[in-house]
């Protein structure tokens, strides 16, 4: 278990152990006093992944959204995906096999109680402590629910909170491999060279060559995107994809004239252009790709989308770029059922 400490809780103890001792000893230095159980329990604010130490309140995503976009946005990104050096927070899903996993909340971290701990004591950056204990549920609701660790209409409390299971939780083991132990310390007939045979993480700061752009894949051709539609309307079930698509709901809705929240309303979203929606936000690499005027999302376009975001439209660009979108479906069946649905709405 780790616990965060502040510079300050260490001097309160310091001082605290100094004076117990000069009182002890009959001496008076003249400074420092006994903390008192108040001013320890101000500093006593760790919460634990059992639940202990979780404060009275409650929230859920939609109010989260609006405090993360006012007060972690700039340093976070709008959709989790960080702002210069600042961490990403979503997204990362089966990279961690990779030479350079993503290690973001949905992705690594083992237990919920990190979140809202470090959110507690630590964030927003520069106003540390500063969010209410119902602002605190809030925000961390948002953020589970963008990594799809907890439903988007989920009302965060100090109730439910300990039920809540990371992905990665499981792959947290306790290390029994004997070079992994605490290391001996040598007093004699000690090592006079060490070889290194492993490395945790290769860095290489040279950057990598962009890919030669290729030309954006587009579905202007009215003739083979109606042969498309007509062919994709054969498969899918919009029943199945309406719940399906409640793990969509946190970003979006589908309804007309529907808000734009973390991503655009999807209303006929089939046909459309990239990007043509007033007032909606869009990541760099989305607008990227939106960049070519003839792209137009067709229901193939959006099938490959949902299983990979960030691949497709690094494919439509030429060089790696990051979707904002951090949900992929694995099961081709969920993809059917989806644009299914969306299609749905097309027709209207």
């Amino acid at each position: 278990m780790f616990v965060w400490v502040k510079q300050g809780f260490l001097v309160l103890i310091a001082a605290t152990l100094f004076t117990a001792s000069a009182e002890a000893s009959g001496k008076k230095y003249g400074f420092g006093k006994t903390a008192t159980p108040e001013e320890i329990a101000g500093w006593d604010i760790d919460i634990r992944p059992d639940g202990h130490g979780l404060p009275p309140g409650k929230g859920n995503s939609e109010l989260g959204e609006a405090i993360y976009l006012q007060r972690c946005a700039s340093c976070h990104g709008e959709f989790g995906e960080a702002v210069g050096r600042y961490p990403v927070l979503v997204g990362g899903f089966d990279s961690l096999t990779e030479e350079r996993p993503e290690k973001t909340v949905g992705s690594y971290w083992p237990y919920a109680s990190t979140v809202i701990d470090y959110i507690r004591r630590a964030m927003p950056f520069g106003e540390a402590q500063t969010l209410t204990n119902d602002e605190l549920y809030a925000v961390t609701a948002y953020v589970l629910s963008m990594n799809e660790i907890i439903d988007p209409e989920l009302e965060l409390s100090r109730a439910n909170f300990a039920d809540i299971k990371m992905p990665n939780a499981p792959n947290f083991i306790v290390d029994q491999r004997p070079d992994a132990q605490p290391p001996k310390i040598c007093m004699s007939d000690c090592k006079t060279d060490v070889k290194i045979i492993g490395k945790a993480r290769k860095i290489d700061v040279t950057p990598e060559g962009e890919k030669e752009a290729q030309p954006v894949a587009t579905t202007n051709d009215q003739p083979a995107q109606k042969t498309q539609m007509a062919a994709a309307a054969q498969t899918g079930d919009p029943v199945a994809g309406k719940k399906v698509f409640n793990k969509c709901k946190t970003c979006h809705t589908v309804t007309r004239d529907g808000k734009n929240k973390v991503g655009p309303n999807l209303w006929s979203v089939i046909g459309r252009k990239c990007g043509s929606v007033p007032k909606a936000r869009h990541s760099k690499g989305y607008k990227t790709a939106c960049s070519s005027k003839d792209f137009i999302w067709s229901e193939e376009g959006l099938r490959t989308y949902l299983k990979n975001p960030s691949a497709y439209l690094s494919e439509l660009t030429g060089k790696k770029v990051r979707s904002s979108m951090n949900l992929r479906l694995k099961k081709e069946k969920q993809v059917d059922d989806v644009i299914a649905y969306l299609r749905s709405f097309s027709q209207k």
